[in-house]
């Protein structure tokens, strides 16, 4: 599948030929690092629906399934992997579960809370994190700074999370691989049922986050 909503790449596992399969996908959406706010809000989101989902997902990582769900300034990176058979409900578990939040209020209190104290004790971290931490706030322009996504985070809210999971999804562009024992048509199967599941529409390209450097000139 290569159109406007997604762009997938397959390969067959024709060498250890074992019944298993693994999918990763970036989830491509312009609300994750489009302002400090929704930084803090996607940070609280995604610890919010890993924690909701452990409870769902745990008898079936018993049964040789996995999944893993991260964050980077373009959207959301979704793997899930593990034997073929069963891959597809995984996934369609997971993907069922990404528009609403299933803790209660007083644990995404505690969430909230251990993401503050991280930040904070961030800034008295060892020297080549720090040197690591400004080295990126010098030559990246869209950069945010700890200071503010500390002030997204003490001022967000729960509700405010509840609102942003059910729009975060809202247009999205997919980039997806997909490696095992396989065949093409489960391959786009996989992508059909997270686009409808997200009820996402397309993302325009030239909506997409695009990180930018600053480069020297040579007198500089």
């Amino acid at each position: 599948r290569d159109d406007d909503m997604a762009k997938v790449y397959f390969q067959f596992d024709n060498r250890f030929e074992k019944p298993k399969a693994y999918i990763k996908m970036l989830i491509e959406t312009p609300h994750v690092y489009d302002d400090p706010g929704n930084l803090a809000r996607s940070k609280l989101y995604e610890a919010s629906i890993m924690e909701g989902l452990n409870e769902l997902t745990y008898p079936i990582s018993q049964a040789g399934l996995s999944y893993a769900m991260s964050l980077e300034k373009r959207g959301v990176v979704l793997t899930v992997g593990g034997y073929s058979e069963r891959l597809h409900d995984l996934l369609k578990l997971v993907a069922q579960n990404l528009l609403t939040l299933k803790i209660d209020e007083q644990k995404f209190t505690d969430i909230k809370d251990e993401f503050v104290r991280s930040v904070q004790n961030g800034k008295l971290g060892a020297g080549y994190r720090r040197a690591s931490y400004f080295n990126q706030q010098i030559w990246l322009p869209k950069q945010y700074t700890e200071e503010q996504l500390l002030q997204g985070l003490t001022s967000v809210s729960f509700d405010e999370v509840k609102r942003y999971a059910g729009t975060l999804f809202k247009r999205v562009y997919i980039t997806a691989v997909i490696n095992g024992n396989w065949t093409e048509d489960k391959a786009r199967e996989s992508i059909d049922l997270v686009v409808r599941e997200l009820k996402s529409a397309p993302l325009p390209e030239t909506e997409r986050f695009e990180n930018e450097v600053t480069v020297l000139g040579e007198a500089e």
